[in-house]
């Protein structure tokens, strides 16, 4: 009797082959996947408002702003602000001596009351004078009409041999003399009328030096109180300047700011010198509370690799203070466009250049020929080659 044999079933070898390909194939797709799955980003054109903007800092400086500076010299009396301190026009700020501008205005005062009184006295002599000649000539005007008068009589008394011709020749040298007289009189009147007027001129000028010499005396004598001229804020003064000190007309003491009406001095980096325009707009903080304006001037020239550029403020907050700091953003780019977000292959603005657009009919991407406009950190402009709801790749493909 035969013992029967156990039968083993082996896999055919190239079955086994097979099986072991497909797990590596398998594991390498899952550890490797394909290109086609991985997600392209992408992004549709639209009108929208594209913005740039630019750093700057700085400080709020103030529009009117004036020196203090003494008129006259003297020696310093009092000292009466400090820095900070807020002031009115007529508010003096120091008080000065100055012995000879004292004795100045005396001098003047003196003057201008005895050029006073000699034009009063002059004018009550002329007034005499007048009175005085015009009744000598209405005298000698009436000694020249009873003069007149006998000269007729007596020839009449002489034609009938009633006096003699002697009498009569006297009437007549009478007669004469009365109208020389009163020629003379008249004469005198008319000369002394026009030397008058040139000594009442004289006099008058004389009071009017006098009058002069009072006001610039007493000007000078005013501005033994330095003033502040103009409402506003002492914005700086000489701290090196003591009771007692000698002070030159004309010296600097010290500066006034209004602080009511503010601009911003501002400071851009030399690179975005070739962005900035006048007319910008500018958006400022100001500890804390914002506040817009626009660029009203550009400085020429780079110092210190930053660009001045002066802002006017529409409306100042609360916040403003004279020479605080203050940072903002100039908008160098602010305009509607139509725009999309800008892809990482395109870097220079203006140009033409090559995006990738995804079709509608199939949903694939082809080079799309485009015009650049602006280019913003997160924005490209379109001028041409694209439309509103056009996709884009933001990747090279």
């Amino acid at each position: 009797m035969q013992i029967p044999q156990k039968k083993t079933h082996r896999l055919p070898i190239k079955s086994l082959l097979l099986f072991i390909t497909l797990v590596v194939i398998g594991a390498l797709l899952l550890w490797f996947p394909s290109k086609s799955a991985t997600p392209i980003l992408t992004d549709k054109v639209i009108h929208g408002k594209m913005l740039r903007t630019i750093p700057i800092f700085g400080l709020l400086k103030a529009k009117n702003e004036q020196s203090i500076i003494p008129r006259v010299d003297g020696t310093v009396a009092e000292k009466l602000v400090r820095p900070g301190d807020r002031v009115l026009s007529q508010s003096p700020i120091f008080r000065l001596n100055n012995v000879k501008i004292e004795q100045a205005l005396i001098s003047a005062t003196l003057d201008l009351m005895s050029a006073a009184a000699n034009v009063k006295e002059l004018k009550s002599e002329l007034v005499r004078q007048q009175r005085r000649l015009t009744n000598q000539q209405a005298l000698t005007k009436s000694k020249l009409a009873l003069a007149k008068a006998e000269l007729a009589a007596n020839k009449q008394l002489a034609e009938k041999h009633i006096i003699s011709t002697i009498d009569l020749l006297q009437a007549e040298i009478s007669s004469q003399q009365a109208q020389l007289e009163w020629q003379m009189a008249k004469e005198e009147l008319l000369d002394f009328t026009e030397l008058r007027q040139a000594r009442e001129d004289v006099i008058m000028a004389k009071l009017k030096q006098a009058e002069a010499k009072l006001r610039i005396a007493t000007s000078n004598q005013d501005g033994l109180e330095i003033k502040a001229g103009m409402n506003g804020i002492i914005q700086s003064l000489d701290k090196n300047i003591k009771i007692g000190q000698w002070l030159n007309a004309g010296q600097s003491l010290g500066s006034i700011a209004q602080d009511d009406n503010l601009y911003a001095e501002g400071k851009v980096m030399a690179s975005y010198a070739v962005l900035l325009n006048v007319g910008q707009s500018v958006e400022l903080n100001i500890k804390g509370e914002m506040a817009t304006g626009t660029i009203s001037h550009i400085e020429p020239n780079v110092v210190d690799n930053q660009v001045h550029v002066l802002i006017e403020l529409a409306e100042l907050p609360s916040t403003a203070r004279l020479n605080i700091e203050v940072t903002g953003q100039i908008a160098v780019i602010d305009k509607p466009a139509l725009m999309v977000s800008k892809p990482d292959y395109i870097t220079r603005a203006h140009t033409e250049t090559t995006v990738w657009r995804q079709t509608k009919q199939n949903g694939e991407f082809k080079e799309r020929i485009i015009q650049l406009g602006d280019i913003t950190k997160d924005h490209i402009e379109i001028i041409s080659g694209l439309t509103v709801g056009d996709t884009i790749a933001l990747k090279n493909l």
